[in-house]
């Protein structure tokens, strides 16, 4: 099961910040036959629409169209919350939940689950249960801001989730954090990328792949502020800082998500 992913995680490193594409990561699986275990988890690879307030809407290979609660839909997809109140919560297959603020627009460019016994999993969307296999998640943020646990991704099998941003990569493995991308403004797409690392670790590659080699991993309890220019990757005028979470500050982020996460439980 570890080779899957494996080329994934070199290629991570080697390949251009602005390759979003699924192409750019393992093959996927060969297609199932019915017989395989593919074929007995029809839901593999799938994210789940569990939490909607205000305008959100879904584009996908039916188009552009208001997501609805309960939809099901795969990689390639695009969200956009509207203003407001508006959020939107989804559920993968791999236990990962991603809550998505007002004014966010998100594409989830490549989602990736090695197949399974049906046997071993409880059902689609065990979010109470670890991963059974491998899986990869990778997303791009051009703005908005996402509150994700993904404590349940399979970190000894390789799994991770890669975020494209504006101003450089973010990987994650099982951790639980805030991610902000504010809109760029002015004649020089002025922007910041804001993470709160409230348990696990991130690992940051500031300014994309011209600065692959800098990486570095923000730590449990630590907020991280990049603020640069989008257009040249925060080149020449970036600005970052590292500072301590305050306990209230955590409190406030883990109730916030837990609110929404209990409400997407219910549905």
């Amino acid at each position: 099961m570890k080779s899957l992913f494996s080329s994934a995680i070199l290629m991570l490193s080697l390949s251009g910040f602005a390759q979003t594409s699924p192409n750019t990561v393992a093959s996927s699986p060969a297609p199932p036959t019915a017989s395989s275990p593919t074929a007995a988890n029809p839901d593999l690879a799938k994210i789940k629409a569990v939490l909607i307030a205000g305008n959100v809407t879904l584009q996908d290979s039916s188009g552009e169209h208001p997501l609805t609660l309960g939809a099901i839909f795969a990689q390639g997809a695009n969200l956009t919350v509207g203003a407001g109140p508006a959020q939107a919560a989804v559920a993968f297959s791999n236990g990962a939940f991603v809550l998505a603020s007002a004014n966010t627009s998100l594409s989830i460019t490549n989602f990736e689950q090695a197949p399974y016994p049906a046997a071993i999993s409880g059902s689609f969307l065990h979010l109470a249960s670890p991963d059974p296999s491998e899986s990869l998640i990778q997303l791009a943020l051009p703005t908005g801001t996402l509150l994700m646990d993904i404590k349940h991704m399979n970190l000894d099998e390789g799994s991770y989730l890669r975020i494209n941003t504006p101003l450089g990569i973010f990987v994650f493995s099982p951790a639980f954090f805030r991610i902000s991308v504010s809109a760029p403004t002015g004649p020089n797409h002025d922007t910041s990328v804001i993470i709160d690392c409230l348990k696990g670790g991130v690992t940051c590659f500031p300014y994309g792949e011209i600065r692959i080699g800098a990486g570095f991993v923000l730590n449990e309890g630590q907020e991280y502020v990049l603020t640069g220019n989008a257009s040249s990757g925060g080149i020449g005028r970036a600005v970052t800082s590292v500072r301590a979470l305050t306990p209230a500050e955590i409190t406030q982020i883990t109730n916030e998500f837990l609110q929404a996460k209990t409400a997407a439980l219910a549905n």
